[in-house]
């Protein structure tokens, strides 16, 4: 239902020539997570149904989706805030580089994944989320 929601909001977004934020400026954002709750819900289907090896590495992959989309949308946000750009409106260059960046570190993390070497990812998405509270707040 979720996966549902969040395509009809990227369809709607697309479509509006006003924005109110990062997500309605960018709907890039409304159809990655999408995909990834339907990535989710389909390997977490798999793999509680199965318990076999193979589907077991799914479901964690896509566990490890849902931890990255918050890292590549603050990521995004201190990106525009470092640079003093506004974050309502559509910035292609920011985006096409997270798309490039956030998959690598998916690949280059994902064999190390279990390990908790990677909670590095979590810290990353709490202090960007901090601090752009804090500037927006100023």
């Amino acid at each position: 239902m979720n996966a549902i929601f969040f395509l009809s909001k990227g369809m709607s977004d697309s479509r509006k020539s006003y924005a109110f934020n990062l997500i309605t400026a960018n709907p890039f954002y409304s159809w990655v997570l999408g995909l990834i709750s339907i990535y989710t819900f389909a390997c977490s289907t798999f793999f509680h149904s199965s318990l076999i090896k193979v589907a077991s590495n799914l479901d964690f992959s896509a566990v490890y989706s849902i931890s990255l989309f918050p890292l590549m949308y603050f990521s995004h946000r201190f990106i525009l805030l470092l640079r003093g750009k506004p974050s309502k409106q559509k910035h292609p260059l920011e985006t096409r580089s997270l798309v490039a960046d956030i998959p690598g570190a998916y690949f280059l993390g994902s064999d190390g994944v279990r390990s908790p070497d990677c909670a590095w990812f979590y810290y990353f998405d709490w202090i960007f989320g901090i601090y752009i509270r804090e500037k927006r707040s100023e």
